[in-house]
């Protein structure tokens, strides 16, 4: 157990320290909110090595240091993209602007809509408005990377580092770049590797786990015209708010992403039922639109559970 507690000492001093270097870097570049952030995460990981410290102390034991590693920083091109394009959407400093964003940024819907109002450039349109949405969640999504300590563990397969990979893979999905930088994102996370003989890398864990294989909009208006089909409406679900109606002899779907103010609008037809149920969903807002054939295993799960809840002691249920 004391062995256990000092390597773990040893990551919260190592957390520590790559903190501090990111908080550096951020200085240097004049991103002085982020870098102030990041130093307060290099003092609280200090403490949390510091209370196992006398803690180890305390009942007689001897505390084994470690080296630590110097830590690196990679160039983020993100903040590139905010930058740029924020300078053209809002009227003052974008980084003020995505400071001052942490005031309402745990609401939503209209309360987003109307702190970016306040702040657009002026004669902007409607589209601009959702663009500088897009943008303001790119930079919290790029902020929230740095909330765990995802990169000081031997093993790369973990929560921690899943969770900072899927706030990634949307920052990298907003930045409108995404084709352009994640190639090369995934190239560079090659290099972190588990411990263990045979482990795979950051980068195959990235591309498993975190990066969205289909827009999660799409399962939304699905799930959403199942319950519909069978008289149930919902005009909020996960993160979105929905609308659906008939449409001729299919349903019609508007989903609007209740953060960034993104609306798809998509027709479809469940086919089959419980187990089997599965959505086939086109988008209807663009000339020959893409389809796709949404099981509900892809559903949120609040809505699969109520629409599997008649079939819950079917055999083909117990097996899915």
């Amino acid at each position: 157990v004391v062995e256990a507690i000092n390597r773990q000492i040893n990551s919260e001093l190592s957390a520590s320290y790559s903190y501090l270097a990111m908080s550096a870097y951020c200085e240097g570049r004049q991103f002085t909110g982020a870098a102030r952030w990041l130093r307060l995460q290099s003092q609280e990981e200090y403490s949390h090595a510091m209370k196992l410290f006398d803690f180890v102390l305390a009942r007689g034991e001897n505390v084994e240091l470690q080296a630590i590693e110097r830590p690196r920083v990679a160039f983020n091109t993100i903040a590139n993209v905010f930058e740029r394009e924020g300078q053209h959407h809002f009227r003052d400093d974008p980084w003020a602007v995505r400071d001052a964003y942490g005031t309402v940024v745990g609401e939503d819907g209209d309360a987003l809509e109307t702190f970016v109002r306040a702040h657009l450039a002026d004669h902007r349109t409607a589209s601009d408005a959702q663009r500088a949405r897009e943008l303001l969640e790119l930079e919290r999504a790029t902020m929230r990377m740095f909330t765990s300590c995802a990169w000081f563990f031997d093993d790369v397969d973990r929560i921690e580092t899943r969770q900072v990979l899927r706030y990634a893979a949307r920052a990298l999905e907003l930045s409108g770049m995404a084709s352009d930088l994640t190639p090369k994102f995934v190239h560079a996370l090659e290099a972190a590797r588990g411990s263990t003989l045979g482990s795979g890398s950051a980068s195959d864990l990235f591309v498993r786990e975190a990066l969205p294989h289909r827009d999660a909009a799409w399962s939304v208006a699905a799930a959403a015209i199942a319950c519909a089909s069978l008289g149930v409406h919902h005009t909020l679900v996960a993160c979105y708010d929905v609308q659906v109606r008939r449409h001729d002899s299919a349903w019609e779907a508007t989903v609007t992403h209740r953060r960034t103010g993104h609306s798809a609008l998509l027709t479809g037809h469940p086919i089959g039922v419980g187990p089997a149920l599965t959505v086939c969903v086109t988008q209807a807002d663009v000339a020959d639109g893409a389809s796709h054939e949404i099981p509900i295993y892809e559903f949120p799960e609040s809505l699969a559970r109520e629409l599997l809840v008649s079939f819950a002691n079917d055999d083909d249920a117990l097996m899915g």
